[in-house]
Parts: structure tokens; C-alpha cells; sequence
């Protein structure tokens, strides 16, 4: 007895295509078709109508407009507004080392020797600082566009934990390479990071406009950015090439379930690390 096949409709082949993933995730098979008269639809078994119906208007309640996501203006890039948290927190801590007159420099810059006899947090809570007002802008502006942009491609939470990680590796590689009597502080690496996690994201495919220019223009902004001589190159570039390894790595998924979650501890792993780093730099001032 052959099998009764129902349709849906589709705005745009990318929206097809977009039903069609989610619909997979979840366990219901479809085929994309474009008829002559028609526009784009999905063809399934009229059985899973119902339940595909629901799962996609569950995808769409889930993926409709947000506030915090935003097109650069000028652009086809869409960023996410809540990179301002990232960027109120520089700025506090940046803040709080003013008012104690460089103190807490002492206890989270990055030291290579004190690292090496037992200060772990060093490579993290160096991010959160800047030598001075000045060296804090050109990250935090720098860092609003990449950090932003990969926080609306990868997912909020995963694309700030996979920035952080990668700025810990360049302020490790870096000081590894430099030697003793090393230090260095800033969010560069970070920042840098963050476009090595877009230019990561073009080998799983991540549809957008990022997509357009790729690879290689990650690596043209990196020239741009991260090839100041009176810079910390070797961080911008350990930062950049461990942000292509994690954007490479962190797939998105159209389980918006998953992604959701994926995300939340994605932030909450990012806020454990830095608020663990800084007890640590914090407790280590009053020995």
C-alpha cells in the first residue's frame, strides 16, 4: 500500500533547508522539492505531518528576532548585543586596578616564572587586565566586533568559553617561548580568538554571511590585528590558531534544545573559570 505524502511550505531554498535539518534532528525524514509552479516545500510522509508541524513551529518560536542580535551597520553580519557584558567586565576590572593603583596586576598578570612554580590562574585573569587606557579600547573595540560576530554564529556561551580558552593557550605559547622574567597582560589574545573561531566555523559549513569571505579573510584580519611588532604576537597568533582548532570543533546543531543548553554551560564554564582565577589572584595579594 503505498504511502500518503503531505507537504510543506517553504519561504527560500535556505529555509527548506534549515526545516529539513531540524526536522532530521528529530527523527523525521523529508525531501526538499521545487515544483515549476510552486515554491520551495518539504515532502514527507503524511503520518509525520503532525508532529513536524509542531517541531517546527517550536523552531521558530525558538529562533524568531532577538533583541541582542543585531546587523552591523553596513553589513550583512549579524552580531550579538550581549558581548556588552563581556565588554562591562573588562572595563570593571580595568577600573578596579586603577583604583588600587595597579595592584591586582601583581596578582593576575601573566608571569612566566610564577606560573611555572604554581600560579595557574595567571594565563586566565591576564586577559581581564591592560596596562592602560589606551591598550583597554583597542581591545574592547576590536573585541565588540569578532567576540560579538562569533557569539551570534557558534552560540553566546560556547563562543565565550572557546575565546577564552584560545586566549589561554597564546598567553601560554607566548610566555613558553619568551622564557623567564616574562610578563604580559591584555584580552588580545582573546579577541584574536574570537576571529579564529569564525574563520574555524567555515570547515562545518555554518551558513552566513561570515561564510562569504571565510578562511582567508579571518587570516587578512589577523595580519591587520595581530601582527603589531609592539605587540604581543605570539599571543594574538597562539589565541588565533587555537580559535580555528575550536571553531572548527564546536558544530552548531539545529537541535535548538541542545543548542540552548550547550550554551548555558558553555557561559556558566566561562564564569566558573574566571571567578576561580580571580579568587586565587585575589587570595594571593594578601599572602
Amino acid at each position: 500500500m503505498a504511502t500518503s505524502i503531505a507537504q510543506l511550505a517553504a519561504s527560500s531554498r535556505s529555509e527548506a533547508m534549515d526545516f529539513s535539518l531540524v526536522l532530521i534532528s528529530q527523527g523525521v525524514e523529508s525531501t526538499i522539492l521545487h515544483p515549476p509552479d510552486q515554491g520551495w516545500v518539504l515532502e514527507l510522509a503524511a503520518e509525520d505531518l503532525p508532529r513536524a508541524e509542531a517541531i517546527l513551529l517550536l523552531y521558530q518560536a525558538e529562533n524568531r528576532p532577538r533583541l541582542w542580535r543585531q546587523t552591523i551597520p553596513g553589513t550583512d553580519l549579524v552580531f550579538d548585543v550581549r558581548v556588552l557584558g563581556w565588554w562591562l567586565l573588562v572595563i570593571f576590572f580595568h577600573a578596579s586596578d586603577a583604583t588600587a593603583h595597579g595592584r591586582l596586576r601583581e596578582g593576575g598578570c601573566m608571569d612566566y616564572t610564577r606560573w611555572l612554580l604554581g600560579d595557574w590562574w595567571r594565563p586566565w585573569t591576564a586577559m581581564m587586565l591592560h596596562q592602560d587606557l589606551g591598550h583597554l579600547i583597542g581591545n574592547v573595540l576590536a573585541g565588540f566586533v569578532t567576540l560579538g560576530v562569533a557569539m551570534a554564529t557558534l552560540g553566546a556561551g560556547r563562543a565565550l568559553l572557546g575565546a577564552l580558552v584560545a586566549g589561554w593557550f597564546g598567553n601560554v605559547l607566548s610566555a613558553t617561548l619568551h622564557g623567564p622574567d616574562f610578563r604580559s597582560l591584555g584580552a588580545s589574545g582573546l579577541v584574536l580568538g574570537a576571529l579564529g573561531l569564525l574563520g574555524g566555523s567555515v570547515w562545518h559549513g555554518t551558513r552566513g554571511p561570515w561564510q562569504k569571505a571565510g578562511l582567508a579573510a579571518a587570516g587578512l584580519l589577523f595580519v591587520f590585528w595581530g601582527t603589531n611588532p609592539q605587540s604581543d604576537v605570539l599571543a594574538h597568533l597562539g589565541g588565533f590558531l587555537a580559535g580555528l582548532a575550536l571553531g572548527a570543533l564546536l558544530q552548531p546543531t539545529p537541535d535548538w534544545r541542545r543548542r540552548i543548553w550547550m550554551d548555558w554551560v558553555g557561559l556558566g564554564v566561562f564564569l566558573l573559570l574566571l571567578g576561580a582565577a580571580w579568587r586565587e589572584a585575589v587570595q594571593s595579594l594578601s599572602q
